[in-house]
């Protein structure tokens, strides 16, 4: 399993798109289709590598919750 790239704190965890998508219980497939419809979680292009930052994905996340039936964010 890839270990996130780490660079002093929980702050600067990234993880590649297989790793989030094994985070996050999703495929990285759908990972890389939100990418192109520009939805799902932020990223970062380094080169050729996509990056996520875990603290990003953990404020997407809390930003897509749905409370009773209805989107709050």
């Amino acid at each position: 399993m890839a270990e996130p790239v780490t660079l002093g704190s929980r702050q600067n965890e990234f993880l590649c798109t297989k790793a989030l998508a094994r985070h996050l219980n999703l495929s990285a497939s759908w990972l890389e289709k939100a990418r192109c419809r520009g939805e799902g979680p932020p990223y970062y292009r380094v080169g050729s590598k996509i990056l996520y930052a875990v603290v990003e994905v953990d404020e997407w996340m809390a930003s897509s919750r749905v409370i009773g039936g209805a989107h709050h964010g």
